[in-house]
């Protein structure tokens, strides 16, 4: 509702074919915002759900928005245009609650160097950190956010929060995939790797400032409750079988 009208925009909508409220209401938005609905088993993670909105689709810029997003700018589609005309491999919203926050907008450039949105391992927080950290060591910065794409966000907490010592430590080992793929986004946009020994030295302090913060995640975020999904179970089990063939001491 609050887009110019200037540009092409299409809302692809991932919908779990078990969502029955949701489902209910494809018919009037269709009818009313031109939405494309994507209707799917329920995935692994959410990496996977978003990487399922975008693939065998042409677009320019891609802006992920999660269901608990709420856009406060009036023309915001003319900001993803001049991300575009400025040819930024990727971007953020500026979100209001939690400025630390990613709420990503990627170039067709970068996509087709990654060959995903996000990676599809992760449950909980940490696949916009895997894209935040891959454009740190590609251009040595973080994403830029656009100061006048304004983004809020009501108070939220995380469902099932579990095994974050678990994800944790598999981010950290996980780094040298990020790395492998900051190379090739550097191929892709012609620009040299800049030293990335400090950059990586500051992400593994990082690291090591998460392990006493975990209590308070799941003290703010929630505890986990009831026994973990399929998925879930699924999403881990992948972790720990990259874990045992990369690195075979941490599994």
């Amino acid at each position: 509702m609050l887009a110019s009208g200037d540009h092409r925009i299409d809302y692809i909508i991932r919908v779990d074919d078990d969502d029955g409220v949701t489902l209910d209401l494809i018919g009037d938005l269709k009818n009313e915002f031109s939405i494309h609905p994507i209707v799917r088993p329920r995935p692994i993670t959410l990496g996977q759900a978003w990487n399922e909105c975008v693939k065998d689709r042409f677009w320019d810029i891609c802006a992920v928005i999660a269901d608990k997003h709420l856009c406060l700018t009036k023309g915001w589609d003319e900001g993803l245009a001049q991300i575009w005309e400025k040819g930024l491999p990727a971007a953020r919203w500026t979100l209001l609650r939690d400025e630390l926050e990613t709420v990503l907008i990627l170039s067709r450039q970068w996509y087709d160097a990654t060959h995903q949105v996000f990676p599809e391992w992760f449950p909980f927080w940490f696949s916009e950190r895997w894209v935040y950290e891959v454009h740190q060591l590609a251009f040595a910065t973080g994403i830029p956010r656009i100061t006048n794409l304004i983004m809020d966000e009501p108070s939220f907490r995380t469902q099932n929060l579990r095994d974050l010592e678990f994800w944790f430590a598999f981010f950290a080992k996980s780094r040298i995939a990020r790395i492998a793929e900051a190379r090739t986004v550097c191929d892709a946009f012609g620009r040299v790797m800049p030293d990335i020994q400090p950059i990586v030295a500051e992400m593994r302090r990082a690291d090591e400032w998460q392990i006493p913060r975990i209590p308070g995640y799941y003290e703010t975020r929630g505890a986990p409750s009831g026994d973990p999904s399929p998925q879930y179970l699924e999403a881990k089990r992948r972790a720990e079988a990259w874990l045992a063939e990369h690195i075979p001491h941490a599994a």
